[in-house]
This record gives structure tokens, C-alpha cells and sequence, in this order.
């Protein structure tokens, strides 16, 4: 099983012709005069202008497996773990599980939930172990939970893209959602994506100080609305600039700024509604518990989903806009006619929506939503019959 990464590769002629409008015009020009120079220098900056819009950088897509990085899990299930041919020998059946491994962690997990109840079991493995977080008395390896590796590797890869230009990338947040539920995930982001020069969460964000800050808000409102249990690291609460270190405390000091004493406001407000909510709990690992409002909005980079409680009530709906352009009145699908009524947001909103009848995204009612840049719309709405989406 294998996903497809997509990177920008620019092209090199806009680097020539900037050279080469230097050249020429340096061989024709006076440039031991300051006006010359200036002007071949002028010459060279529209020429590469020039040829940046006329050769964009290209999209080139590439196909990874799924079983990246060294984790401790992977490391003892696979014979062949970072070992070349020749350093493994199979097992008896000729393939490359640690069969002994396997019955220690089977025996580890169940003695361990037997003596201590309630404990709960998370793997760190990156690999495709069919049902580790199944139990043991059905034949798998028992753990309660299990780090999403591809969801964190996805979100990070997107996050930092320049914001007009992640309508390229928009498949990196929806792909999650087509094997969440083949394991009890948590979402992770962890220590491994803090340190050895990976930056901050903070850091990670593109454009100036204040688009990281309205970037990093839009990450954490969409872990918080996707299925699967959080992992958020200390420090990146409240938006921590230098990378995390075993040798210092955190940098407490940046609560003196505003804007960081804001990140810490918005982190409790996500802990908030999370476990206000069951629909954003209960329903973590069961299909009937998420549905995508508009998950093929790819040239407003907007996702818009909700969250199903399993009695109907108080559940979201969630509208996240990705770019620095803002969009008012923006028609968004819902699935009943009944009262949306603001759960959480960041600019200023309509406290309740008016529910319009006609197609959109592929249900019979809409609403308007007024999305700022970077915005985050989170929208409380009951409703025990919802209506099925047809493909659009």
C-alpha cells in the first residue's frame, strides 16, 4: 500500500534568463557607470519575472509506501526491518514476521490490562499491520490505540505550503479518511516533529508572524473536528518558537505576549469543545459518525465537514478555509433544515444561519457563512434524521 506525495519543482530558466539579460546587456552597456548596472540588474529581475510566469514551477507526484520511519513497534514485528538482503533469515512460513514478537506483545498486553484495569496500550508503529488495535482474544495483538503516522506526515506537508498554492495539495487532507477507521488512531503530533532541526509547530507555518499564528489555529481546529483521539506536544499549545529540548524548560516567558497568550486561549478553546461535544468522541471510530459536507473544494482550498452524535444531538459542523482569502457569503451544503447556531469561531459571525432550499454539495439545503481569511467556522446543529448525500 503506497500514497502519492506531491512536490513543487521550479523551473531553472527563469535563472537563465535573468543571467543572460545580464550578460547582454553588461556586454553592451557602460557598467563600470552606476546608472548601467542598475539598469542590467533592472533588466535581469523582469526577465526572471518574466519567466517565472511564463514557466511555473510543475507538480511533480511520487509514490511512497505507507511504512516510513523507525518506530519501536515496526522494529520488532518485521524481520526485515531496516536490514538489507542477506541480514534476515525468514520465518518458518517463509515470510518476514517476528512470529515470537508477535505472541510477547499478544502475552504483554493482555497480562498487562488483567493486573491493571483501565491502562491503556498505545503503539507507535508506521507500518501496515492489519488490526493492531484489536484484541487479543481475537487473534491480534490487543493494543487500545494506535499513532496515525500518515495523518500527522499529511497534515505537516500541507500546512507548510504556501497558502495559494495548496489547491495542488488539497487531496493531503482528506486522504486520512480513507483508512480511519481500519484502526483506533491518535492523531499525533508528537516530540519526533519538534526537534533535529524540524522546527517548531510555530515555525512550520508559512508567511508572516501573524499568518503562522492564524495557520497553526487552523491545524488544531481540524485535528480537532477529524476522527481519532488527540496527542498535541507541551509547548505547542501556546506556540513555542524554538524547538523543543530535554535540556531547558519551555519558554513559559512567551505568555507575557498577546499573541501567544491567545494560541494558549485557542488550544483551551479546542480542549473545550471537544469534550463538550460526544459527536466529536463517541462516534471516533464508527463510519456513521463523520460525513464530508465538501471534501472536492479544491480551488478555495475550503474543507467543510460534520460530526454525527449517535443520539443526534449537539452535533458540528465544521468549515475550515485554508487560504488568506477571505470569502463572504460562502454556500456550503448541510444535510437537515434545522437551526446551525455558531459552536466556535475566530472573527466575528452570524450567531445563527439561515437555512436555504437548493442543491449544493450534494444535499438539498444550504447555508451562507461568512469565512475571514484563515477562517474557522464551527457550527452546532440537532438533528436526528439527516439526509444522504448524492455524488456530485
Amino acid at each position: 500500500m503506497s500514497k502519492i506525495i506531491r512536490t513543487r519543482k521550479p523551473s531553472v530558466l527563469p535563472y537563465y534568463a535573468a543571467a543572460l539579460a545580464f550578460v547582454v546587456l553588461c556586454a553592451v552597456l557602460p557598467v563600470y557607470r552606476l546608472w548601467a548596472l542598475l539598469a542590467a540588474l533592472g533588466a535581469a529581475v523582469l526577465a526572471f519575472a518574466g519567466a517565472k510566469k511564463i514557466c511555473p514551477p510543475r507538480v511533480v507526484e511520487t509514490e511512497v509506501p505507507f511504512h516510513t520511519g523507525v518506530d519501536d513497534v515496526d522494529a520488532m514485528l518485521y524481520l526485515d526491518f531496516g536490514r538489507e538482503a542477506g541480514q534476515w533469515r525468514p520465518n518458518l512460513y517463509g515470510s518476514n514476521e517476528n512470529l515470537q514478537a508477535v505472541e510477547f506483545l499478544k502475552h504483554l498486553n493482555s497480562i498487562v490490562k488483567k493486573r491493571n484495569p483501565g491502562v491503556l496500550l498505545i503503539a507507535q508503529e508506521d507500518g501496515l499491520w492489519p488490526q493492531l488495535t484489536d484484541s487479543v482474544e481475537n487473534d491480534h495483538l490487543g493494543f487500545d490505540y494506535k499513532w496515525s503516522g500518515g495523518w500527522t506526515k499529511d497534515l505537516l506537508s500541507y500546512i507548510e505550503v504556501e497558502p495559494l498554492e495548496r489547491k495542488d495539495y488539497y487531496d493531503q487532507l482528506t486522504l486520512s479518511m480513507m483508512y480511519a477507521y481500519s484502526e483506533h488512531f491518535v492523531l499525533v503530533l508528537s516530540h519526533d516533529e519538534v526537534v533535529h532541526l524540524k522546527c517548531s509547530m510555530l515555525g512550520k507555518m508559512p508567511g508572516d508572524r501573524e499568518s503562522k499564528f492564524a495557520n497553526l489555529k487552523l491545524a488544531y481546529a481540524y485535528m480537532c473536528g477529524h476522527p481519532g483521539k488527540k496527542l498535541l506536544f507541551m509547548g505547542q499549545e501556546f506556540a513555542q518558537w524554538n524547538e523543543w529540548s530535554e535540556e531547558r524548560a519551555l519558554d513559559w516567558y512567551l505568555l507575557d505576549d498577546p499573541s501567544h497568550k491567545e494560541m494558549q486561549q485557542f488550544t483551551k478553546k479546542c480542549m473545550k469543545l471537544y469534550s463538550s461535544y460526544p459527536c466529536l468522541y463517541a462516534t471516533d471510530y464508527k463510519p456513521e459518525g463523520f460525513a464530508w459536507i465538501n471534501a472536492n473544494d479544491v480551488d478555495n482550498s475550503v474543507y467543510s465537514f460534520i460530526r454525527i452524535s449517535p443520539d443526534g444531538k449537539k452535533n458540528l459542523l465544521f468549515v475550515l478555509n485554508f487560504t488568506p482569502v477571505a470569502r463572504k457569503q460562502f454556500r456550503v451544503g448541510v444535510p437537515a433544515d434545522c437551526k446551525y447556531r455558531l459552536g466556535s469561531h475566530e472573527k466575528i459571525q452570524a450567531k445563527q444561519l439561515t437555512v436555504d432550499k437548493g442543491d449544493c454539495d450534494g444535499y438539498s439545503h444550504s447555508v451562507l457563512v461568512d469565512l475571514p481569511e484563515y477562517g474557522i467556522a464551527v457550527y452546532e446543529f440537532t438533528a436526528k434524521q439527516l439526509e444522504n448525500k448524492t455524488r456530485i
